[in-house]
């Protein structure tokens, strides 16, 4: 006779090796087929390309947040406990903890395969981003949506991923700048690179957390013990800001996902080609036909049917353009970056009279800015007219240059944590009255916009595409 275990534990490497309690009904959410899907999305997409060991799914990130939720939760209950907190939705009780717990746990089951590069092509039609795919799923009649029922409340899990939960300060913990989601992708992320840059002390950010009540009608608010949570979120704050620098806007993961992106129009363009079905999953099929997947598609669709779909193309595929791609792809032989505002050169600077302000949004130039007075949409025509016709030199298409001509910008924006309040002995304050002199860092300052902006070709002319761009734009030819 088989005995139902009720409870499990689950290993995690993050943290010292932690150790994540599930019960049995938790389990029944991780065990349905839209979360055991995430097994085969890859949290940080394509950055494995660049960073080998990056090979972590979104099941282990997602299985971390709840872990993470677990621990930041238990922190303000008791924190909230003579607080004496009236009213259902404003209690620290185990049926809160289950929703929002599990919230946390399922926020990211609405996402593509290979996370966000390819969400507006996978993603069905009815779908602006993977938060509403993720709310659909739940609304639904799906295996997750009936194992959630059985284990928390869903209309209140449905309001955390409306943003309308009234308990504030859980409502933040899981959609803001200073979230559970963000606690775990910082640190997961940067150990599982091999980077330092992810580190911070999330055991003690989580331990300086509290609640008060609020002045007027006693609702929960956030609060951050001042003296002891401080140096812990601004290593957060500078962690996150180094990955996103570093990691996700590296210039080879850039380019991966440039060809990558390059791969699916050149699909859309094809339409339907004979063949092209054959040697494509059928999740994959509308996209053959210019249309977007339907939701039981979309659940079909992970990076293992990507990567089938392009090593088949590579091998078999009819049309030269899009093998090439393909071949590409498989051999890792992504575009080149050949200017790069992230790189502050000087020469660069001079030759095309390039300004770099201090990341100030409002005044901060484009690269292309600079290739006055033609727009960007004539200056890169003119590249990829260019490099069509030098792409005999490589013995690739013609075709393929509109696709692996790129400029590319990158945006990072960190808006501050506005309903996080801290507190200082009797007085509680918020970020922008924090004086850095009395803290010894400006905390402002890890929230600035910053963006990078590049210009990727073909590997192989990237010598040639330069003579051309010092040639027909540098500042000696104006």
């Amino acid at each position: 006779m088989h005995i139902e275990i009720r409870n499990s534990v689950l290993r995690d490497n993050i943290e010292g090796n932690r150790l994540i309690e599930a019960s049995f009904p938790i389990r029944k959410v991780i065990d349905s087929l839209e979360f055991q899907r995430l097994r085969h999305v890859r949290q940080m997409g394509l950055s494995s390309f660049v960073f080998p060991t990056a090979e972590h799914s979104r099941f282990a990130h997602s299985v971390g947040v709840y872990a993470t939720a677990k621990q930041v939760f238990s922190q303000l209950q008791v924190r909230a406990r003579p607080m004496q907190f009236s009213g259902p939705w404003f209690r620290f009780d185990e049926a809160a903890e289950n929703d929002f717990c599990i919230a946390a746990l399922c926020h990211d089951i609405g996402h593509t395969a290979f996370s966000h590069v390819l969400e507006n092509v996978l993603l069905p039609e009815e779908f602006r981003s993977h938060e509403d795919c993720t709310r659909a799923l739940i609304a639904d009649d799906t295996r997750i949506a009936k194992a959630i029922d059985n284990a928390a409340d869903r209309d209140a899990v449905l309001l955390f991923f409306d943003k309308k939960h009234p308990n504030k300060v859980l409502n933040d913990l899981i959609s803001s700048p200073f979230d559970v989601d963000r606690c775990d992708y910082v640190l997961r992320d940067g150990i599982m690179s091999g980077v330092e840059y992810g580190k911070y002390d999330l055991k003690w950010l989580v331990h300086s957390l509290t609640v008060s009540k609020g002045e007027y009608l006693g609702h929960p608010v956030l609060l951050l013990e001042g003296p002891r949570g401080l140096d812990a979120l601004r290593q957060f704050l500078s962690a996150r800001r180094y990955l996103h620098r570093q990691v996700y806007f590296h210039s080879s993961v850039r380019a991966a996902q440039i060809l990558l992106k390059a791969i699916f129009e050149r699909m859309q363009d094809l339409g339907h080609s004979p063949g092209a079905a054959a040697l494509t999953p059928g999740c994959l099929h509308p996209i053959l036909n210019g249309r977007k997947p339907s939701l039981g598609q979309f659940l079909d669709a992970t990076d293992i049917e990507i990567h089938y779909m392009i090593r088949n193309f590579a091998k078999y595929h009819n049309d030269a353009t899009l093998k090439y791609l393909c071949e590409l792809f498989m051999l890792r032989e992504f575009p080149k970056c050949i200017m790069d505002s992230g790189k502050r050169n000087g020469p660069l600077s001079d030759e095309y009279n390039i300004v770099f302000s201090k990341d100030d949004e409002v005044d901060q130039r484009s690269l292309w800015d600079d290739f006055e007075p033609a727009s960007i949409a004539k200056v890169s025509q003119e590249i990829q007219d260019y490099v069509a016709n030098r792409m005999e030199a490589i013995e690739a298409p013609r075709d393929a240059a509109r696709y692996l001509v790129s400029f590319d910008k990158v945006e990072f924006r960190s808006d501050p944590p506005a309903d996080l309040l801290f507190s200082f002995q009797d007085q509680t304050v918020p970020l922008e009255q924090i004086l850095s002199e009395s803290v010894g860092f400006d905390i402002k300052g890890l929230l600035e916009y910053f963006s990078i902006q590049r210009l990727f070709v073909p590997s192989g002319l990237q010598d040639e595409v330069r003579e051309f761009i010092d040639d027909k734009y540098g500042r000696s030819n104006k």
